[in-house]
């Protein structure tokens, strides 16, 4: 009676249950693996998560060649909300290289507007990594490269155009954008006021 309660080994790779069943050792092994597997795929996808919102844009327009002795400082990012703003902007930095202006519904989105700085040369691309957004902190994301090739050494501002629709936005009102390289260095930072579309004002 005592060996019908207990289990045994019986044989290599098979263990028997007091109910006379038999079940593979190999079958714990995979189902233990497999579990294992789970929870480092599980624990990954934990530490990668971000808290950050990655936000749609639309690349409107750059190049490198702004208002004659307009722009000598470092990397800046402009974030304009309307016309007014627009046009002031225009009127200060306007590029050399574009062949018509850029238009915007400021109802609806925004420009945003990035500086890379003063170089000596030409042949600097901006390409933004990502636009994100966390609570009331918004990021642009930027890395530039030098193509040597077209680098007439000439003085140059590249500036990259960007367009964000204002619905994309977690939320409004003082907004902290920053400008960052992909290492996290902060190239500029501002705080802008960004209202709400008119239409959703009327709604309040």
């Amino acid at each position: 009676m005592l060996a019908t309660r207990m289990s045994i080994w019986d044989s290599p790779g098979t263990v028997t249950e007091s109910r006379g069943s038999r079940l593979p050792v190999g079958r714990f092994a995979v189902l233990g693996c497999a579990a294992a597997v789970l929870l480092v795929v599980i624990a990954a996808a934990t530490a990668c998560s971000s808290p950050w919102e990655r936000l749609p844009f639309v690349e409107v327009a750059g190049g490198s060649l702004l208002a004659h002795d307009s722009y000598h400082g470092g990397p800046r990012l402009f974030v304009i909300v309307d016309e007014e703003q627009w046009a002031g902007f225009w009127s200060e930095y306007q590029p050399q290289d574009l062949n018509e202006e850029p238009s915007f519904t400021f109802d609806t989105e925004l420009a945003l507007v990035i500086f890379l700085g003063e170089k000596s040369s030409g042949g600097y691309v901006i390409r933004v990594h990502r636009v994100e957004q966390m609570a009331e902190k918004v990021q642009v994301v930027i890395e530039s490269t030098l193509q040597a090739a077209m680098a007439p050494a000439i003085i140059t501002q590249p500036y990259l155009i960007l367009s964000l629709e204002k619905d994309a936005l977690q939320q409004k009102g003082v907004l902290e954008f920053t400008l960052t390289d992909p290492a996290g260095e902060e190239l500029f930072g501002q705080a802008f006021t960004i209202e709400p579309r008119a239409s959703d004002r009327r709604l309040r």
